[in-house]
């Protein structure tokens, strides 16, 4: 892990000249910096032949926050082999999604999973935090994901004026379309490959979902 200026100089100041070294034994799959700037990293512990859900929390100097789980790590077992896929913020709690691994000698072995953890980082945040009215995520439908040359946004209120922001993992904004039609075109050609979310703000209310450009 590595945190940089905004001029792209290394950040002397962070972790060892600008550098972490992440436990090895971790395979990692997700970042989040929360509102206090601690980071969350998720992944997954290998062990023999199996692996579990990892999560561990940083201070914003890049130092392991010991305050968190075991030394700053927290392992969930499902069963043989568990693998994390994303993390997000949930209140005051940490969500890790994946899929795992329990039935191996079966046509389907692999299920979804779900981990939930406390976080006391974000709790001391959240009692100052109005809370956001969402758009019910079924109502509005995002496609491909992931998507090459252009994202598709279907189910908007027609004759309504919509919002749609892209930003890349930094919060940076990179696409901001309006539109007052029930479906929009996005087109993706000028972005690099990676992460990125879609933001779509319609009659006071906002969903938010990660997609891969490819």
């Amino acid at each position: 892990m590595q945190r940089c200026k905004k001029n792209g100089e290394v950040d002397s100041s962070f972790g060892t000249t600008g550098k972490v070294y992440l436990n090895t034994d971790v395979g990692k799959s997700d970042m989040i910096v929360e509102g206090d700037n601690k980071i969350i990293i998720s992944g997954n512990y290998s062990y023999n032949s199996y692996s579990n859900f990892a999560v561990t929390r940083y201070k914003p100097n890049g130092r392991i926050d010991k305050s968190f789980g075991s030394n700053g790590m927290t392992f969930t077992d499902f069963g043989l082999y568990s693998n994390t896929i994303c993390s997000t913020i949930q209140g005051d709690k940490i969500l890790l999604g994946g899929t795992s691994m329990r039935y191996p000698d079966t046509a389907y072995p692999y299920n979804f999973a779900i981990a939930r953890y406390e976080n006391d980082s974000v709790q001391s945040l959240a009692k100052d935090l109005s809370p956001v009215k969402l758009i019910p995520s079924n109502s509005i439908s995002i496609y491909p994901n992931p998507a090459n040359n252009f994202i598709y946004v279907d189910g908007l209120k027609e004759g309504l004026t919509t919002s749609i922001l892209m930003t890349n993992t930094n919060g940076k904004t990179v696409s901001a379309v309006q539109t007052n039609q029930s479906s929009q075109k996005i087109s993706l050609q000028n972005l690099a490959a990676g992460i990125y979310y879609i933001s779509i703000h319609q009659d006071g209310k906002t969903i938010k979902q990660k997609f891969i450009k490819q």
